[in-house]
């Protein structure tokens, strides 16, 4: 059942690719469900679609909230995730713009790890 679903995010995503809205849901869904499939998915995606501006609308966290407790783990865990995600977009000149992008989230995502780990410390 699970590889069947793959099989059908796979196929809509090879269809849909320039369909930014379409994809948005699509990623949405992957980053909420199938996150162990990103990795393929957005190699898939940027077969496809080499777009910059569409790449950077695709959802990469869980759209679920609700924590309580200190928020480092979630941001570490966005961190794993854009970490996660840069072999796709290396050695190809194509996506040197989509590495870029994932290098500086991941240090402004350091950065407030850093910022908050102060204010914790500080009792705030």
């Amino acid at each position: 059942m699970e590889e069947r679903k793959f099989e059908v995010l796979s196929h809509y995503i090879e269809q849909s690719s320039d369909n930014s809205d379409r994809m948005r849901y699509i990623f949405g869904l992957v980053a909420d469900s199938y996150s162990h499939k990103q990795h393929e998915l957005f190699s898939l995606f940027l077969k496809h679609n080499q777009n910059f501006e569409d790449f950077l609308m695709l959802p990469i966290d869980p759209s679920s909230g609700g924590f309580t407790g200190s928020m480092i783990p979630v941001f570490e865990a966005r961190i794993r995730v854009l970490e996660f995600l840069l072999p796709v977009v290396s050695g190809n000149v194509a996506f040197l713009q989509h590495r870029s992008s994932l290098e500086a989230q991941i240090e402004s995502w350091k950065k407030t790890i850093e910022s908050e780990s102060k204010r914790e410390f500080m009792g705030r």
